[in-house]
This record gives C-alpha cells, sequence and structure tokens, in this order.
C-alpha cells in the first residue's frame, strides 16, 4: 500500500517477455489497482524509454495527482519484482 494515498496494488501479473510498444515502451506487467473508492483492473507497469516505471491504466477517466502516480508507479515497481523474486525462487 502506498503511503500518501492508500492505493493498494493487487493481482500483480508478469510477462514473460515485455512487450515493446512502438514509441519505445515496455509493457512488463498488469495489475488491479485500489484507490477508495475505485477498483481498476487492467492497469500496465511500463518501463519508460528513458527507463523510469510509469502505469498506464485502461480507464482515461481515472484522475489522480502527478505524486501519486509517482508513487504508484514506485509501488507498482516494488510488487514486480516481488513477483520475480517468487518466480526465480
Amino acid at each position: 500500500m502506498t503511503e500518501q494515498t492508500g492505493a493498494k496494488i493487487v493481482d500483480m501479473s508478469i510477462l514473460a517477455t515485455p512487450q515493446s510498444k512502438r514509441n519505445g515502451f515496455k509493457v512488463l506487467g498488469s495489475f488491479t489497482l485500489l484507490v477508495r473508492p475505485l477498483r481498476v483492473e487492467g492497469c500496465r507497469l511500463v518501463r519508460a524509454p528513458d527507463d523510469r516505471f510509469l502505469i498506464w491504466t485502461p480507464v482515461p477517466e481515472v484522475k489522480i495527482a502527478k505524486q501519486a502516480w509517482d508513487e504508484i508507479a514506485e509501488t507498482a515497481r516494488q510488487e514486480y519484482v516481488a513477483a520475480i523474486g517468487k518466480i526465480s525462487a
């Protein structure tokens, strides 16, 4: 759970091979984002060409402050790393 936003990342799944997009972004995995009162399924953890981690949501109407997006992206990255660790173990 993120500290400031109270958002939670659940149902993290990772792609065996990152999915490359034309614009240089790579989709690493998907997850469900819980931000009261929303449950946004089908979110994606993405690595930008400049190596920043970002999240994409399938719902363009979801509006969250930039600082919160950064915090959620970092939490999703940590969940992704934890999921990879479980596979490797």
